[in-house]
């Protein structure tokens, strides 16, 4: 059984590149959106959860049956 998670997916110019939490965040712009008015760019906490879980959910259940 194998789940795998890219940040660039499988092809494309960034596909070799290592997909972090913070630089995704950077790049999408979710940052931009978060933290104070009147602050700079603020990281979002619980991103990576937010992938793992609904990636390998699917993985465990097939397993399980």
């Amino acid at each position: 059984m194998r789940c795998s998670i890219t940040g660039y997916g499988t092809s494309g110019p960034k596909a070799a590149l290592p997909g972090y939490d913070f630089i995704l965040q950077a790049e999408s712009g979710l940052m931009s959106i978060c933290g104070a008015s009147d602050g700079g760019p603020t990281k979002y906490g619980v991103a990576n959860r937010r992938t793992c879980v609904p990636a390998c959910s699917p993985a465990i259940r097939s397993w399980l049956r």
